[in-house]
C-alpha cells in the first residue's frame, strides 16, 4: 500500500504544520514520520496492518513540518 493522503483538516495544520496543498496527494510518511522510522519501514508496516485489518492505531513520536517532534496517537484506515 502507498501512504498518499486523501484528506486534510485544520488539525493537520495545527498538529503537523502542513497546508492542504502540501499534504493531500502526497506520500504522508516522510511528512509526518521521523526519518529513522521511515528508514526502518515503520510507516509501511502500519499501512500493511491497516490494509489487512482495516485500520492500525499507534502512539508514537511524529514529526512536524518544522522538524520538531511530539508524541501523537494516530490511526490509519485501509482504503480498498
Amino acid at each position: 500500500p502507498k501512504g498518499y493522503a486523501t484528506s486534510w483538516n485544520e488539525g493537520v495544520k495545527r498538529i503537523f504544520g502542513y497546508e492542504e496543498a502540501e499534504f493531500v496527494g502526497h506520500d504522508s510518511a516522510p511528512l509526518i514520520f521521523p526519518p529513522e522510522d521511515v528508514k526502518n519501514g515503520i510507516p509501511q508496516m502500519e499501512m500493511d496492518i491497516a490494509a489487512r485489518e482495516g485500520s492500525a492505531s499507534d502512539d508514537r513520536w511524529m514529526q512536524r513540518k518544522d522538524g520538531t517532534r511530539g508524541e501523537r496517537s494516530m490511526s490509519l484506515s485501509g482504503i480498498a
